[in-house]
Protein backbone atom coordinates (compact mmCIF):
# COMPACT_ATOMS: atom_id res chain seq x y z
CA UNK A 1 0.00 0.00 0.00
CA UNK A 2 1.54 3.23 -0.92
CA UNK A 3 0.86 6.29 1.22
CA UNK A 4 -1.70 7.68 -1.78
CA UNK A 5 -3.79 4.68 -0.69
CA UNK A 6 -4.01 5.57 2.46
CA UNK A 7 -5.60 8.50 4.05
CA UNK A 8 -7.73 9.74 7.04
CA UNK A 9 -9.59 12.56 6.23
CA UNK A 10 -8.05 15.09 8.74
CA UNK A 11 -9.50 18.25 7.11
CA UNK A 12 -12.88 17.03 7.28
CA UNK A 13 -12.26 16.17 11.35
CA UNK A 14 -14.34 18.62 12.83
CA UNK A 15 -15.40 16.73 15.82
CA UNK A 16 -12.43 17.06 17.44
CA UNK A 17 -13.84 18.82 20.04
CA UNK A 18 -15.52 15.92 21.13
CA UNK A 19 -12.45 13.49 21.74
CA UNK A 20 -11.03 12.95 25.13
CA UNK A 21 -7.87 11.92 26.50
CA UNK A 22 -6.16 9.19 26.40
CA UNK A 23 -6.69 9.74 22.19
CA UNK A 24 -5.98 13.28 23.04
CA UNK A 25 -3.07 14.22 25.20
CA UNK A 26 -4.67 14.73 29.25
CA UNK A 27 -3.46 16.63 32.15
CA UNK A 28 -0.59 14.13 33.48
CA UNK A 29 0.63 14.35 30.14
CA UNK A 30 0.95 17.78 29.71
CA UNK A 31 2.64 18.13 32.97
CA UNK A 32 5.20 16.02 31.82
CA UNK A 33 6.15 17.35 28.49
CA UNK A 34 6.30 21.05 30.40
CA UNK A 35 8.59 19.87 33.33
CA UNK A 36 10.62 18.03 30.53
CA UNK A 37 10.87 20.97 28.39
CA UNK A 38 10.58 23.86 30.86
CA UNK A 39 13.97 22.02 32.64
CA UNK A 40 15.84 22.45 29.13
CA UNK A 41 16.09 26.05 29.68
CA UNK A 42 15.78 28.49 26.91
CA UNK A 43 16.21 28.64 23.40
CA UNK A 44 15.70 25.63 22.41
CA UNK A 45 13.69 24.14 19.34
CA UNK A 46 10.51 22.20 19.55
CA UNK A 47 8.83 20.57 17.14
CA UNK A 48 5.32 19.11 16.96
CA UNK A 49 3.91 16.25 14.84
CA UNK A 50 0.84 17.21 13.67
CA UNK A 51 -1.75 20.38 15.19
CA UNK A 52 -2.40 19.20 18.30
CA UNK A 53 -3.58 21.91 20.14
CA UNK A 54 -2.79 20.76 23.96
CA UNK A 55 0.92 20.60 22.94
CA UNK A 56 0.93 23.68 21.20
CA UNK A 57 -0.75 25.46 24.59
CA UNK A 58 2.12 24.01 26.45
CA UNK A 59 4.84 25.22 24.62
CA UNK A 60 3.05 28.79 24.58
CA UNK A 61 4.15 29.43 27.76
CA UNK A 62 7.91 28.48 27.07
CA UNK A 63 10.55 30.93 25.19
CA UNK A 64 11.21 28.21 22.82
CA UNK A 65 11.03 27.88 19.32
CA UNK A 66 8.27 25.89 18.26
CA UNK A 67 7.81 24.52 14.64
CA UNK A 68 4.91 22.50 13.65
CA UNK A 69 4.18 20.20 10.78
CA UNK A 70 0.85 19.01 9.41
CA UNK A 71 -0.12 17.71 5.45
CA UNK A 72 -3.50 19.24 6.25
CA UNK A 73 -3.62 23.22 6.61
CA UNK A 74 -7.74 23.42 7.05
CA UNK A 75 -7.17 20.55 10.20
CA UNK A 76 -4.08 22.61 11.68
CA UNK A 77 -6.99 26.22 11.48
CA UNK A 78 -9.36 24.23 12.94
CA UNK A 79 -7.00 22.72 15.48
CA UNK A 80 -5.60 26.91 16.21
CA UNK A 81 -8.91 27.92 17.75
CA UNK A 82 -8.56 25.17 20.31
CA UNK A 83 -5.42 26.46 21.71
CA UNK A 84 -3.27 29.23 22.49
CA UNK A 85 -0.16 29.42 19.91
CA UNK A 86 3.50 30.66 20.84
CA UNK A 87 4.25 33.78 19.30
CA UNK A 88 7.15 31.82 18.17
CA UNK A 89 5.31 29.34 16.41
CA UNK A 90 5.72 28.66 12.36
CA UNK A 91 3.54 26.04 10.38
CA UNK A 92 4.84 23.82 7.97
CA UNK A 93 2.22 22.63 5.84
CA UNK A 94 3.93 18.79 4.56
CA UNK A 95 4.33 15.54 5.23
CA UNK A 96 6.00 14.65 8.42
CA UNK A 97 8.77 12.47 7.00
CA UNK A 98 9.12 14.91 4.07
CA UNK A 99 9.57 17.82 5.80
CA UNK A 100 12.25 16.31 9.23
CA UNK A 101 14.65 15.08 6.17
CA UNK A 102 14.55 18.20 3.94
CA UNK A 103 14.89 20.66 5.93
CA UNK A 104 18.54 20.15 7.65
CA UNK A 105 16.98 21.70 11.03
CA UNK A 106 18.23 20.20 14.34
CA UNK A 107 15.32 20.05 17.25
CA UNK A 108 15.73 19.47 21.08
CA UNK A 109 12.43 18.34 21.44
CA UNK A 110 10.20 16.47 18.56
CA UNK A 111 6.65 15.64 20.02
CA UNK A 112 4.16 13.29 18.75
CA UNK A 113 0.93 12.15 20.11
CA UNK A 114 -0.60 8.94 18.27
CA UNK A 115 1.20 9.65 15.00
CA UNK A 116 2.33 6.20 13.93
CA UNK A 117 -0.47 5.16 12.73
CA UNK A 118 -1.03 7.42 10.56
CA UNK A 119 1.71 5.79 8.54
CA UNK A 120 1.53 3.49 6.25
CA UNK A 121 3.68 0.38 7.92
CA UNK A 122 5.89 0.69 4.26
CA UNK A 123 6.64 4.03 5.43
CA UNK A 124 7.26 3.91 9.05
CA UNK A 125 10.72 3.26 9.05
CA UNK A 126 11.72 5.83 7.09
CA UNK A 127 9.54 8.24 9.53
CA UNK A 128 11.73 6.85 12.40
CA UNK A 129 14.64 7.63 10.49
CA UNK A 130 13.58 11.12 9.44
CA UNK A 131 12.84 11.84 13.18
CA UNK A 132 16.20 10.39 15.00
CA UNK A 133 17.98 12.47 11.65
CA UNK A 134 16.21 15.46 13.02
CA UNK A 135 17.09 15.32 17.07
CA UNK A 136 20.04 17.30 18.02
CA UNK A 137 22.86 15.31 19.63
CA UNK A 138 21.10 15.81 22.84
CA UNK A 139 17.42 15.68 21.89
CA UNK A 140 14.73 13.77 22.68
CA UNK A 141 11.72 12.31 20.84
CA UNK A 142 8.89 12.40 23.38
CA UNK A 143 6.21 9.50 21.60
CA UNK A 144 2.56 8.99 22.88
CA UNK A 145 2.50 5.70 21.54
CA UNK A 146 -0.15 2.88 21.35
CA UNK A 147 0.22 -0.94 20.84
CA UNK A 148 -3.46 -2.92 20.48
CA UNK A 149 -2.77 -6.06 22.37
CA UNK A 150 -4.67 -9.58 21.48
CA UNK A 151 -6.72 -10.87 21.48
CA UNK A 152 -8.81 -7.69 21.64
CA UNK A 153 -12.57 -7.43 22.35
CA UNK A 154 -15.20 -9.52 20.47
CA UNK A 155 -18.83 -7.96 20.47
CA UNK A 156 -19.94 -10.20 23.30
CA UNK A 157 -17.56 -8.33 25.29
CA UNK A 158 -18.32 -4.68 24.20
CA UNK A 159 -21.89 -5.76 24.66
CA UNK A 160 -20.92 -6.73 28.37
CA UNK A 161 -18.91 -3.68 28.85
CA UNK A 162 -21.01 -1.26 27.65
CA UNK A 163 -24.78 -2.28 28.09
CA UNK A 164 -25.28 -0.54 31.19
CA UNK A 165 -23.47 2.45 31.15
CA UNK A 166 -24.90 5.71 31.03
CA UNK A 167 -24.87 7.13 27.15
CA UNK A 168 -22.64 10.34 27.76
CA UNK A 169 -19.09 11.90 26.44
CA UNK A 170 -16.93 9.27 28.36
CA UNK A 171 -19.07 6.69 27.59
CA UNK A 172 -18.40 7.26 23.80
CA UNK A 173 -14.62 8.23 23.97
CA UNK A 174 -14.21 4.86 25.90
CA UNK A 175 -16.12 2.72 23.50
CA UNK A 176 -14.36 4.16 20.56
CA UNK A 177 -11.28 3.32 22.42
CA UNK A 178 -12.26 -0.29 22.96
CA UNK A 179 -14.95 -1.41 20.22
CA UNK A 180 -12.89 -0.01 17.74
CA UNK A 181 -9.54 0.63 17.70
CA UNK A 182 -9.31 -2.55 20.45
CA UNK A 183 -11.31 -5.12 17.96
CA UNK A 184 -10.63 -8.51 18.04
CA UNK A 185 -10.88 -8.29 13.75
CA UNK A 186 -7.60 -5.68 14.28
CA UNK A 187 -5.44 -9.39 14.44
CA UNK A 188 -7.32 -10.61 10.89
CA UNK A 189 -7.30 -7.13 9.22
CA UNK A 190 -3.59 -5.86 10.05
CA UNK A 191 -5.54 -2.58 10.87
CA UNK A 192 -8.12 -0.57 12.54
CA UNK A 193 -10.63 -0.01 9.53
CA UNK A 194 -13.69 1.86 10.75
CA UNK A 195 -15.73 0.92 8.05
CA UNK A 196 -15.21 -3.04 8.43
CA UNK A 197 -15.08 -2.81 12.33
CA UNK A 198 -18.90 -0.68 12.59
CA UNK A 199 -19.92 -3.06 10.15
CA UNK A 200 -18.81 -6.46 12.17
CA UNK A 201 -20.28 -4.66 15.49
CA UNK A 202 -23.55 -3.85 14.03
CA UNK A 203 -24.11 -7.24 12.21
CA UNK A 204 -23.22 -9.24 15.89
CA UNK A 205 -24.88 -6.92 18.58
CA UNK A 206 -28.09 -6.74 19.13
CA UNK A 207 -28.61 -4.72 22.55
CA UNK A 208 -30.36 -1.62 21.94
CA UNK A 209 -28.22 0.73 24.19
CA UNK A 210 -24.47 -0.73 22.62
CA UNK A 211 -26.05 -0.23 19.24
CA UNK A 212 -27.25 3.41 20.34
CA UNK A 213 -23.54 4.11 21.42
CA UNK A 214 -22.21 3.00 18.16
CA UNK A 215 -24.20 5.40 16.19
CA UNK A 216 -22.72 7.96 18.51
CA UNK A 217 -19.29 6.61 18.37
CA UNK A 218 -19.40 7.06 14.26
CA UNK A 219 -20.10 10.78 15.05
CA UNK A 220 -16.24 10.21 16.85
CA UNK A 221 -14.86 8.58 14.73
CA UNK A 222 -16.38 8.26 11.33
CA UNK A 223 -16.30 4.97 9.10
CA UNK A 224 -14.33 5.62 6.20
CA UNK A 225 -11.06 5.61 7.95
CA UNK A 226 -8.33 3.39 8.46
CA UNK A 227 -4.93 3.37 10.88
CA UNK A 228 -2.53 0.94 10.23
CA UNK A 229 -2.10 -0.47 14.03
CA UNK A 230 -2.07 -4.49 14.67
CA UNK A 231 -1.31 -6.60 17.65
CA UNK A 232 1.85 -8.30 16.31
CA UNK A 233 3.16 -4.88 14.19
CA UNK A 234 5.48 -3.27 16.87
CA UNK A 235 6.94 -0.51 16.29
CA UNK A 236 10.31 -2.06 17.26
CA UNK A 237 9.90 -4.43 14.32
CA UNK A 238 9.24 -1.36 12.21
CA UNK A 239 12.49 0.27 13.18
CA UNK A 240 12.01 2.17 16.56
CA UNK A 241 14.49 0.49 18.47
CA UNK A 242 17.18 1.16 15.82
CA UNK A 243 16.56 4.52 15.77
CA UNK A 244 16.15 5.60 19.45
CA UNK A 245 17.47 4.78 22.69
CA UNK A 246 14.55 4.80 25.43
CA UNK A 247 15.43 6.81 28.11
CA UNK A 248 12.04 6.88 29.88
CA UNK A 249 8.58 5.06 29.62
CA UNK A 250 5.18 5.69 31.42
CA UNK A 251 2.39 3.70 30.88
CA UNK A 252 -1.25 4.13 30.98
CA UNK A 253 -3.26 4.31 34.45
CA UNK A 254 -5.09 0.74 34.98
CA UNK A 255 -8.65 3.86 35.10
CA UNK A 256 -7.57 4.40 31.65
CA UNK A 257 -9.41 2.43 28.17
CA UNK A 258 -5.57 2.05 27.02
CA UNK A 259 -4.49 0.26 29.91
CA UNK A 260 -1.52 -1.63 28.75
CA UNK A 261 -1.47 -0.87 25.50
CA UNK A 262 -0.44 3.19 24.84
CA UNK A 263 2.90 4.27 27.02
CA UNK A 264 4.47 8.01 26.75
CA UNK A 265 8.21 6.94 26.11
CA UNK A 266 10.88 9.53 26.14
CA UNK A 267 14.06 8.54 23.62
CA UNK A 268 16.95 10.18 22.56
CA UNK A 269 18.43 9.36 19.12
CA UNK A 270 20.56 6.07 18.57
CA UNK A 271 24.43 5.94 19.10
CA UNK A 272 24.33 9.78 19.87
Amino acid sequence: MSSADFSVNWSGYRTWTLVLPPNRPGEDLLATIYALVCGAGEDKAVCILGSTPEFRTVCSRLPCEVDVIDKSALFFDFASSLCVKSRRERFINNDWTRALSCSGRKYDFILSHLTHGNIPYSERRQFFQAVSGALSPSGRFVDYVFQPRRPGYTPGAIVQLFRDRPLNLRCVNDFNSVAVFQNHLIGELCCVDTTLIYADLETQIADRQTRLIIQHTKELTPPGNRWDYSFDVTPDSLGYSECFQRLCRIDEPAASPFYQCAYLVISEKANG
